[in-house]
Formats: structure tokens, sequence, C-alpha cells
């Protein structure tokens, strides 16, 4: 009953990769205007002092400016970070230093390792064992490339230039697998006419599935449903009309893709007693206005005319409403039939 053609189509390119850069700025900028206030504060009213405000305001005073000038450096130093996303065997690029430098070291640390990856000294690159063959190296500003990343390379890199905190970076690496071609299984159960095609992937992790029919966002009907994540969808009561081109599109951080199923139902028509149900209102209101037609006519032709004019006669107030004839006045109809019932 069901017939599948594959039509695998590759988005975004595996080796995409994305980048978002955070700095502490704020804080930064707010421990070095305090610094340069108490420094200009401190040595303005230096000499306006007596010898023992002299002395208290330099006692206080210098530690405070250490303490400001640490911590400022110390935030450089943390804040100045990057974290990047790629996907695994792709290639990613480490910036190296805007100035000159005697030596540059860059390390790799996660939960678990510390590792030196390279070393520039005075112009002589140092590689070490782990990364001899996966880096190329630019010693002029300390950059490099590393090749072939998989996961074990996720974790924070540190670039240090001269032992000066100030020119401290530091980025996160997260390397994530690009999604492979999504798989549809269809099942379809013939005894309540539901077909119901599952999405898959066997590599890499979804963060988004979205079914489609000719370009058509789906569900459009009460009778179709998702479920388990958008991985399942659902279509109750299939019916002929159903059959068609159903594609399931997956995307994560660093790639998308799709995959099209041919959905393909014979032999089985709409319940009649489903279209029974939506007519039915319709067909009682049309049986209702002739049943109302009917006994109208019949109780306009039970009576002769001569019948209903002399009641008439004898209902009207004015003499121009007595000679009225019975079709012009068919208020008063409605008062003429008791009045003949009655004799």
């Amino acid at each position: 009953m069901f017939r599948t053609e594959d039509h695998p189509q590759w988005g975004l390119n595996p080796a995409v990769q994305k980048s978002t850069h955070t700095r502490g700025s704020l804080a930064l900028q707010v421990l070095r205007l305090s610094y340069q206030a108490t420094f200009v504060i401190l040595f303005r009213y230096l000499k306006k002092l007596t010898a023992p405000a002299h002395h208290t305001m330099m006692t206080f005073g210098c530690p405070i400016l250490c303490l400001l000038q640490l911590l400022s450096n110390r935030i450089s130093a943390q804040w100045t970070r990057d974290s990047m996303l790629t996907a695994t065997g792709s290639s990613v690029p480490f910036p190296g230093t805007d100035k000159e430098f005697n030596n540059l070291n860059w390390g790799f640390a996660d939960s678990s390792r510390n590792l030196p990856i390279t070393e520039v000294h005075e112009g002589n690159i140092i590689k070490y064992e782990k990364y001899k063959n996966r880096i190329e190296v630019d010693k002029s500003d300390g950059s490099f490339q590393l090749k072939d990343v998989g996961k074990a390379d996720s974790g924070r890199y540190k670039m240090t230039v001269d032992l000066d905190p100030q020119r401290t970076r530091i980025l996160t690496l997260e390397v994530i697998d690009p999604l492979s071609t999504p798989s549809i299984s269809c099942e379809y159960n013939p005894e309540n006419h539901t077909a119901v095609l599952n999405c898959t992937v066997q590599r890499g992790r979804a963060t988004s599935i979205l079914w489609s029919r000719e370009e058509v966002v789906l569900p459009v009907s009460p009778r179709q449903s998702l479920s388990d994540g958008n991985v399942t969808f659902t279509i109750w009561n299939a019916e002929k009309s159903d059959s068609g081109y159903y594609t399931c599109s997956v995307e994560n951080q660093v790639s998308q893709t799709n995959n099209t199923y041919q959905l393909v139902i014979e032999g089985h028509e709409p319940n009649p007693r489903a279209r029974v149900g939506l007519f039915l209102p319709i067909i009682l209101v049309i049986a209702a206005v002739l049943v109302f037609s009917v006994l109208l006519v019949h109780a306009l032709t039970a009576f002769p005319s001569t019948h209903w004019s002399y009641r008439i006669r004898y209902i009207g107030t004015s003499p121009s409403l007595r000679s009225t004839p019975v079709h012009d006045v068919p208020m008063l109809v409605h008062v003429a039939i008791p009045l003949a019932q009655l004799e």
C-alpha cells in the first residue's frame, strides 16, 4: 500500500562554524574608573592635609589603589574570552596577538587534563607532541589552526603573552556532530486507517524537527498531530487525498538536512457516516421548512373563501377594512381561524 522514495538533501556545510563574543567590558571599565578616581583624589588633596591625615591617607589609600589595579588586571584577563561552536571534522582558526611579543604560549584544558599546544619564543616555534601533526602556527602573531577537530577537543584554550595578564586570552570551543540524512519510516493501521511517520537521524542530535508537505508546514488539519518532540507525525482516519510527498527537515547548531517520503493510500474513502453527520443539520432545517409550508397551505385551503370573508367583516373595525378581500389582510387570518373553530 505504501511506496517510499528517499531524496536526501544537505543544507549547511558540516564545517560550518559559529562564534559568539562575550566580554566583561562593563565591570572592567568600572574598576578602571574607580582606580583612576581614587588616584586623582588621593594625590590632589594630599598636600592640603595635615600630617596625621596625610599619614592616614597614605596608609589606607595606597593599598586600595593596589587592590583596584590587581582586580582590573585580573578581570581583563578572565573576561577577555570567546566562545566558538564548530562541527566535527572541521578546522578551527585561533587568533594571535596584535602587538609585538617575545614569548607566546597556547594551552588546552578541560575537566580532566591540561595540555600544552604550542609556544613561540623569539621567532622559534615549538609544537608539543599531542598537537604536532594537527596545527599550523603563524610565528608573526602566534595564531594557529587546529585541524580535524573532534568532540575530545571541546574545552578551554588559553593564550598567554609575555606573562602579561592584560594580554591573556581565553577561548571556549564546543565541537558538535553534524546531522546525518534523516530516515523516514511509516506504519499504517488498516483497522482505524491511521498512518504514522517517524523521522530519525543516525548521527548527531537534532534541535529542531519540521514536517511539511509541498512547502506547507504541518499539521494543517485536526486529523494530523505531532508527538515525541516532532519526531512522529500522525494522520488519523487517513484518506486517499492524504497521499503525497512528506518532508522531514532536521537542524542543529552546525548543520541542517532533510528527506522526503512518498505516502500512498489506496482504496479508502471517507466514512459515509461522517459526511451524513456534517449534512444532517441542513437536512433537518430543510425538512422543517417544508412541513411548515405544507401545514400553512392546508390551513388556508381548509375553509371556503366566503366563510373567511364573513368572519373578517365582524373582526374589522372600520368600513374600509370590512370590504377588504381576504388575501389583502393576512394579519387577520390567525384571528379568523379560532372563530371558525368555535362554530
